[in-house]
This record gives structure tokens, sequence and C-alpha cells, in this order.
């Protein structure tokens, strides 16, 4: 199939979700109804293809299916997907390029300090970003702290800066932690994975803010203690490559509440 007929394909996927017409199932989520297409929906989820094929959690005569305890926003963002093959992952106050304001994480700030920012920590390797000067003040990330793993200082912990205006339940990693434990509930496993794909990308940019403790401590609620090497891996990765983490009282207090990453993060240094 040539690169013009898959672009078309995708193209009429899409348009199927801009309209009603043609659809043959509604999902009711909160207050939000989502009008969706049994043919679209069904190859790429088990437990929708399941509940379309018995009648489970489906009225037939309606053709309507409720899902009660699941956030609308993010079950609209696995629709999305399902039509999409990607989610916008962005807090929802984000404002379009060029408005005088933006949200970065789910703060707000003005356009120029943080693209000097940003600028700042992309011209960096790993090892620059502790050693090098601290970033620009307006900066959302934690301070670099200056105390290290493995002292005498180290119970003494650091309280992270606070970041005013962040709603850590919907920046980009709690968004991305949030979709992974959708995805597996309704076993979509490209869902699943491009979340996690996701998350990590955030992680990997964002491990340094606040963003990322809450982050992980979502992880740690909605994934398995075992069997998960998904986005507990990242958690753990992320927290080993960056132990200077371990100063931070939030990093702390989730090591030590006995979800299993602490142990998981010594058998990983153990290795090393």
């Amino acid at each position: 199939m040539s690169k013009l007929s898959v672009q078309a394909l995708l193209s009429a996927i899409r348009s199927l979700h801009k309209s009603t017409e043609y659809s043959d199932l509604a999902i009711f989520c909160g207050d939000d109804k989502f009008t969706v297409h049994k043919a679209i929906i069904c190859p790429r989820s088990r437990y929708f293809a399941t509940s379309c094929k018995w009648g489970k959690s489906v009225d037939d005569s309606k053709r309507e299916l409720t899902l009660d305890d699941d956030d609308p926003r993010l079950v609209k963002l696995m629709i999305d997907y399902f039509y999409q093959l990607d989610y916008d992952d962005a807090p929802p106050t984000v404002q379009k390029a060029g408005d005088e304001e933006r949200m970065i994480n789910g703060r707000r700030e003005p356009e120029s300090p943080v693209a000097k920012t940003i600028e700042f920590f992309e011209s960096l390797t790993p090892a620059d970003a502790i050693a090098d000067p601290e970033p620009p003040a307006d900066s959302y990330v934690y301070p670099t702290p200056e105390i290290t793993v493995g002292t005498e200082n180290i119970d003494e912990p650091m309280t992270a800066v606070e970041d005013e205006g962040v709603d850590l339940e919907t920046t980009e990693l709690s968004t991305n932690a949030r979709m992974y434990a959708l995805a597996d509930k309704y076993e979509i496993d490209d869902l699943r994975e491009l979340a996690r794909e996701k998350f990590a990308n955030a992680a990997a940019r964002d491990w340094k803010s606040k963003a990322f403790a809450y982050a992980a401590g979502l992880v740690c609620k909605t994934t398995p203690s075992k069997g998960d090497v998904g986005l507990r891996k990242v958690v753990i990765d992320t927290i080993d490559a960056h132990q200077e983490l371990l100063n931070y009282e939030e990093f702390q207090e989730l090591l030590d509440s006995g979800n299993g990453l602490a142990w998981e993060l010594l058998k990983l240094i153990c290795r090393q």
C-alpha cells in the first residue's frame, strides 16, 4: 500500500471521529457522551470487543455503554487515540503557540523566560545538569541540591520548591501515568505502550520537577508492585540516573511508603 493510500485511510478514519454519521455505539462517562464505531474500537480493545459481543455493560436496545468509574477527560483522550493514533497529553489550560503566556508542566509562565530555561537544560549533558550553574530563577524545576547521596547530611531532606499554579493532576506526567492505567484496564496494548513512551519522554525532561514526584506516586498506586515492567521501570531508572533526587523529602517519602520501589531501586544499584 502506498504512503498516499495510508494517509487517505487515516484521514477517513479521523473524519469519522468528527461526525456522528455511521456511529453505532455511544459511550457515556460522567456528563459526557462519545459517539464511536464498533469497527474502530473493538479490534483495538479486548474489553470493548467482549462488551459489544456479549452485551456486557452494553444496553443493546440503545447501543450504549457506560463507564462509571473513569475520568471523562481521559476517556476522551483514549477515544481520540482510537481515531488518531495519538492523544494530546498537554494540560487542559495550555494556550496555543504565539499567545502571550503558556503552560509548562501545568504552570503558567511568560514565554521568553521559559524558552531560555528550556534552551539552558537542552544544552547540558546529564553530568552538566548537576555541576553547572543554576538555571534562571523563574524556572519551574527544582534547584540543584548541594548535598549528595551517601553523605552524613542525608538525614536532612530538602523540601521541594512550591510551584504556584501547578495542577499536578493534569501535568503531562500525570496524564500519561493515568492513561497507562486506563489502557491496561481496557486492554489496549498499543495505547499502553504509547503512554509509557510519553511518560518516559516527560520524565527525562522534567525529572527535577514536583510533577515527577507526584506522578511517580500515581504510578505506584495504579500499577502492580510485581510484574509491571512499564512505568515502574521508568520511575526506577529515572531515580537511579539522578540519585540526587533522594535528597528530596517527596522522594524519600515515596520510597518509604512500602510500594516496592525502594526494593527495586536497591536491586538495580547492587547490579551495577
